[in-house]
């Protein structure tokens, strides 16, 4: 490949962190601490932490009958102990933290409040703790968070007591499931979660995605790339959201490096991990997707309605190449009384085709703002 032809291709570069590695986390050597017997819990104002034990396991690459197979086998724990927290953020929403750190960081905490993910605030409302022989439960009017004593296992049912999303745990020596825990390899850390899935199940968010709308049977790799068509998993956006047909949702409240294994390693789990010492995520409850997502933007805020002209027709094809190309086709249009509110020019507009440095091309695209101020003249507007 050359650079003429691809101008984001480096011969021998360094793709990004963890690119290196096949399967992400999934590979021989990493050693987990998943969280064990609980030691000990305390009320806090909203909701309760608890201490578990580090329960280790290490990855082993092995082989069976020629094929690769990834196995775990009992160590010990890279933390002999980890600290959890459930905290109520409304009467269908439980927040859920995880790590080896007793005060989890705040990696945001230096960012202005509209850059970060979570803007919304807990609401305040009323809950309850029973503390039961072989479990803790915090209630609220709409769900109850169950934690059980001897796996600090998490699951949450609605009010009316029908199960709606439950840590998925294993016995089985394979590396397929890799539960609630905290990785080491070497000097990086990484965070798993891992959920129940039904048979009937289905999945659907996770941002925007060419490879299909569930994202059931799906791997997903969260590190925005340049797409290059609307065929592959490759992708801009991706958002750490999704819902479930059982009337749940979970956001996961982490911009790092994450990758999604939806029924993928095992058809009845959704597991995922963040290449971040801590996990951090949202349960949701709700019976309808639209409910789900009111919840979801009380969290992260909700997008801004886009002008009415981004509504109307969108003229375009594989990059105009010139001003004057482009305004032909917006004179054809005009002329033959077609409404059209967008001319979108894709990427020949760039400085170097395919590689965006948001200028425009000096030769191609002289005089941007003169062209711009035309075409809107006739009601037309240019995007990117």
């Amino acid at each position: 490949m050359e650079r003429s032809v691809f101008p984001q291709f480096t011969p021998g570069g360094r793709a990004g962190i963890g690119a290196a590695r096949s399967g992400g986390w999934y590979m021989d050597g990493v050693s987990h601490a998943g969280l064990g017997e609980m030691e000990d819990w305390e009320r806090t104002d909203g909701g309760l932490r608890f201490v578990c034990k580090g329960r280790g396991t290490i990855c082993r690459l092995s082989h069976t009958h020629e094929t690769p197979l990834l196995l775990t086998e009992g160590c010990s724990p890279p933390y002999e102990r980890l600290y959890g927290e459930l905290q109520v953020w409304g009467p269908s929403i439980i927040r859920v933290r995880y790590g080896a750190a007793k005060v989890p960081p705040d990696p945001y905490a230096g960012l202005p409040p509209e850059a970060r993910m979570l803007t919304g605030r807990p609401v305040p409302c009323d809950f309850r703790i029973e503390d039961k022989e072989d479990s803790l439960r915090l209630s609220t009017a709409a769900v109850t968070v169950t934690l059980d004593k001897a796996t600090s296992r998490i699951s949450l049912r609605s009010s009316e007591g029908r199960l709606l999303c439950r840590q998925q745990r294993t016995d089985l020596f394979t590396a397929d499931i890799l539960p609630a825990s905290v990785a080491v390899h070497g000097d990086e850390r990484a965070a798993f979660e891992a959920f129940e899935l039904e048979a009937d199940e289905d999945i659907y968010g996770l941002g925007e995605r060419f490879d299909g709308v569930s994202r059931r049977g799906r791997s997903v790799d969260f590190w925005n790339k340049d797409a290059v068509g609307t065929t592959s998993p490759r992708t801009y956006i991706n958002i750490p959201f999704y819902i479930s047909t059982k009337g749940y949702g979970l956001f996961l409240h982490s911009s790092a490096r994450t990758g999604w294994e939806i029924g993928t390693r095992d058809a009845a789990t959704a597991g995922f991990y963040v290449q971040d010492s801590q996990m951090d995520y949202f349960l949701l409850a709700g019976r309808r997707p639209a409910d789900l997502l009111s919840l979801y933007h009380s969290l992260t805020g909700a997008p801004r309605l886009p002008p009415l002209w981004s509504f109307g027709l969108w003229m375009s094809r594989n990059s105009y190449t010139t001003w004057e190309a482009a305004e032909e086709v917006g004179e054809t249009l005009r002329s033959r009384a077609i409404p059209c509110d967008v001319l979108h020019l894709d990427t020949a507009w760039f400085q170097e085709d395919w590689n965006c440095d948001l200028r425009f091309s000096s030769t191609r695209f002289p005089e941007p703002e003169k062209h711009i101020r035309a075409l809107r003249e006739k009601g037309v507007n240019r995007v990117g």
